[in-house]
């Protein structure tokens, strides 16, 4: 599940982390056993993730992303697959929070379920805060496939 701020390096869709205290760089974000790409960097702190810091400046085209699903007729964000069969999602619907049962405060509530459970499943790209255009091939909603 893709959630967050994404660019395009070398033809390939890869995560933006963001630095702290640091407004001109950010790191880009490519997850395998093998990285295609030399200029990147193994991570000293996870396994399989391989890192290349770049100015902002230096990319072009920028989207967040967002994925959703339909869970009991609610709208959800699916934040991430805890496993193969499971799925972690989350609402801001204080109708939803209670007729589901779901755990969270007032803000948002949440839930695994497994991912038979889901009805549909799609992605929202968006603009990101970084000012840069997004890439004109990218549809802005976009069912996936679990």
């Amino acid at each position: 599940m893709r959630n967050g701020v994404f660019t395009v390096y070398q033809g390939i869709h890869l995560p933006i982390n963001t630095i702290r205290d640091n407004e001109q760089e950010v790191f880009i974000r490519f997850e395998g056993m093998e990285c295609p790409f030399v200029d990147f960097q193994r991570s000293k702190h996870e396994d399989n993730v391989f890192l290349k810091r770049i100015k902002i400046s230096e990319i072009n085209e920028t989207y967040e992303v967002k994925t959703y699903g339909i869970y009991k007729g609610y709208k959800f964000q699916i934040f991430k697959s805890n496993d193969s069969d499971d799925l972690f999602i989350g609402i801001s619907n204080e109708e939803a929070h209670h007729k589901l049962k779901l755990f969270g405060d007032s803000d948002w509530a949440y839930r695994n379920v497994r991912k038979t459970e889901i009805d549909k499943v799609w992605e929202e790209r968006l603009a990101s805060a970084f000012g840069k255009s997004m890439p004109k091939e990218l549809k802005e909603i976009e069912e996936i496939n679990l």
